[in-house]
């Protein structure tokens, strides 16, 4: 099964996220985008291309795995 992970903090960066210090529930990060004012939070091994767009449709990142 493929990782999705690297390829979306990729993308996330790429459309000027940062990944914040604080850690989120478990094995995920939080990422932030100030000129967007959103957060979203990202699993570290997303094993799922579905759990991977979802991130990035809540980030409003036109972008499909």
């Amino acid at each position: 099964m493929a990782d999705y992970g690297n390829e979306l903090r990729r993308l996330l960066s790429k459309d000027g996220y940062i990944k914040l210090n604080k850690r989120g529930k478990g094995s995920h990060s939080v990422w932030y985008n100030n000129d967007k004012n959103i957060t979203v939070t990202v699993k570290d091994k997303v094993k799922s291309r579905h759990s991977a767009n979802e991130v990035l449709k809540d980030a409003k990142i036109d972008y499909k795995f």
